[in-house]
């Protein structure tokens, strides 16, 4: 049976195969006819793409694409389907869809396409106005067809005057999207980071002994944790004593070659050359401006390192460095990035669904003026942020389990 994968998607794009075995992290690798982990022998996305999928005609917004014949077991595989950003195959293509092909019976099922990013929020929304509506079928007029990617991105971009509707849902979806992640810190949006080398600032940071840059994707602090602690322990719901910490007009501050410190006066990528090259008085590379004779009030200077005047963002107060090495924070946290894993809601858990529509349904709300239902959907949404839904905590462990790898390293 051929064009085992269909899958409906905006016309005039280039979208890649890949092949999983079902429930298993195992993609099928075309050179060497066998399923094996992603990466294994360095690996990547150009070795795993089993074919593109071809537009059914100019226009038709469906795309197929024909199962391996060099699979012959009786399985369930997951096909997924990226959107190709350049001119190859790479890691970092976004999965816009999941297909289920079962091949365990005696004949083929055709793969089933998970809903885009765009129709799974369009389905988001809705259920958010059900929840609003009551239920009331008499309101299904009020329900989206569709909203595209483009609206959500930019809600400034849908016009007023013929669809406020739409304006007011993809205006709110973003930000209580964030503040739902933020508050229930669902495992699917949590990620773990090693933060890299201390930084020191012009600025005072309270007494506290380190600072770090946080990741690109940082939403919110879950907790600071040892690398070594695979699992989150009971005894520490809030992980070691930290603080993400706003700044405003800051400048990194390094030691110079001459042991003084130095601030940072131009944004620049830092090379170990004569011009960008760590800073001393007679650089003259105006990337630098001495700062105090102190050398100890700047940190060491390092290669290949983004530096950064009058920038303002979050950073990272600690007194602890925790993670494998003992010369870094190691932290647990919240991600977000638009379109990223946890903007992508056909993946979402429905227990996470259910809260988010209910929280957006709360503030669709207060554009009808209707204060008491606000009331009654907050506090639906507040049973359903229940940590229960979420996680689960046995505390019932004894002390010694409760210990995390890092208090065994320093107790032995």
């Amino acid at each position: 049976m051929a064009r085992e994968a269909r899958f409906p998607f905006a016309s005039g794009n280039t979208l890649d195969l890949y092949v999983f075995k079902k429930g298993t992290s195992e993609v099928w690798y075309p050179t060497g006819a066998d399923f094996e982990e992603w990466g294994t022998a360095g690996r990547d996305a150009s070795d795993y793409r089993v074919s593109g999928l071809t537009e059914e005609g100019s226009g038709s917004q469906y795309y197929v694409a024909n199962f391996p014949t060099a699979i012959t077991s009786r399985a369930v595989f997951d096909l997924q389907v990226r959107l190709r950003a350049g001119a190859s195959p790479a890691d970092s293509d976004i999965v816009v869809g999941m297909l289920a092909l079962d091949r365990e019976g005696s004949g083929e099922t055709v793969a089933t396409a998970t809903p885009t990013t765009a129709a799974a929020k369009t389905d988001l929304v809705n259920r958010a106005l059900a929840i609003l509506n009551g239920g009331r079928t008499a309101q299904a007029s009020t329900f989206f067809e569709s909203i595209t990617s483009d609206q959500f991105a930019d809600w400034t971009s849908v016009s007023e005057t013929d669809y406020p509707d739409i304006r007011l849902a993809v205006m709110l979806y973003d930000p209580i999207l964030r503040q739902v992640l933020e508050e229930l810190q669902p495992e699917f949006a949590c990620e773990h980071a090693d933060l890299g080398q201390p930084r020191k600032i012009n600025q005072a940071f309270g007494g506290w002994d380190y600072l770090f840059e946080l990741p690109d994707d940082y939403l919110c602090l879950v907790r600071q944790m040892y690398e070594g602690d695979l699992e989150d322990e009971p005894g520490r719901a809030h992980g070691y004593r930290c603080e993400p910490r706003h700044f405003r007009g800051y400048s990194h501050v390094v030691k110079g070659s001459d042991d003084q410190a130095y601030y940072c006066s131009t944004d620049h990528t830092s090379a170990d050359d004569t011009s960008d090259g760590q800073p001393a008085d007679d650089d003259g590379n105006g990337n630098w401006t001495l700062y105090n004779t102190d050398g100890t009030l700047g940190a060491a200077w390092a290669e290949d390192v983004d530096y950064e005047y009058d920038s303002t963002g979050m950073m990272l107060a600690t007194n602890v460095l925790t993670n494998a090495d003992g010369d870094s924070a190691y932290i647990k946290y919240v991600a977000y990035t638009q379109n990223a894993r946890s903007d992508q809601p056909q993946y979402y858990p429905e227990s996470f669904k259910n809260a988010f529509a209910t929280r957006l349904a709360a503030e669709m709300a207060l554009d009808t003026h209707d204060y008491e239902r606000r009331r009654r959907l907050l506090e639906e949404y507040e049973l359903l942020a229940k940590p229960g839904h979420y996680r689960v905590e046995n505390r019932h462990r004894s002390r010694e389990k409760q210990k995390t790898a890092f208090e065994r390293r320093l107790t032995g």
